[in-house]
Formats: structure tokens, sequence, C-alpha cells
């Protein structure tokens, strides 16, 4: 709770899109998160973390997504940024995945966003 009496809220959100149809190679994520957008600015929450998942060591992600051979070699199964993922995506590019979300977060984080949410 803050000085003033007011409790700020925060929202995680992890985007994994393995059910996510792409409509196009190579645009999918960024339509995906550009379709989220709505979402952030009609929720009274200011503070979001926004970031890919990740598939911890030694969990059942973890060893279904080897199985499956969609875990990225030499890549650490800790976060270090928002938009770092040792996932490769069923239906788009590790590229664009992280290009969607890292606009998202540009979008979501502009000043005037911000200040609509607030």
């Amino acid at each position: 709770m803050s000085d003033f009496g007011k409790i700020i809220e925060l929202r995680i959100l992890i985007y994994r899109f393995d059910d996510e149809s792409v409509p196009s190679p190579g645009t999918g994520s960024n339509e995906v998160c550009r379709n989220s957008q709505p979402f952030f600015q009609s929720a009274p929450i200011p503070i979001f973390s926004i970031g890919t998942l990740i598939a911890p060591a030694q969990t059942p992600l973890y060893t279904r997504l080897a199985a499956e051979g969609r875990l990225l070699a030499n890549e650490s199964s800790y976060t270090t940024t928002p938009w770092h993922t040792n996932i490769v995506p069923k239906q788009m590019s590790r590229e664009s995945l992280i290009a969607g979300v890292r606009q998202l977060s540009r979008d979501v984080y502009c000043p005037e966003a911000f200040a609509e949410r607030a």
C-alpha cells in the first residue's frame, strides 16, 4: 500500500503461442500481440509484466519439449530478459515471437498508454 492509501495492482502475462494459428509466415506474433493490446488498455491495471514462456529444467514442460525437440541448445532455463525463451514456438519463428512481445511492451509502456491506464 502506498503512502496515499492506494493499492497498486501488478499483473503478469506470459506469452506462449503454441495454440495460435498464424495467418502468414513471419507476422503471426506481431498480429497476436497487436490483438492483445486492447485487453491491456481496457484493464484498470497500470503495471503489467510481459514476457515469454520459459521451460524450467526438471519440470514436466521441459521434459515434454525436450522430447519434441523444441528446446534451444545453449539457452538458459532461467529468464534473463522479458523476451528470453528457451522454447522453439510451434507455429512461428522465435524471432517473430520475440519481435511481437517487444513491440507489445513498447506499446503498453509508451507514456500515453501507461497514463490512460493509471
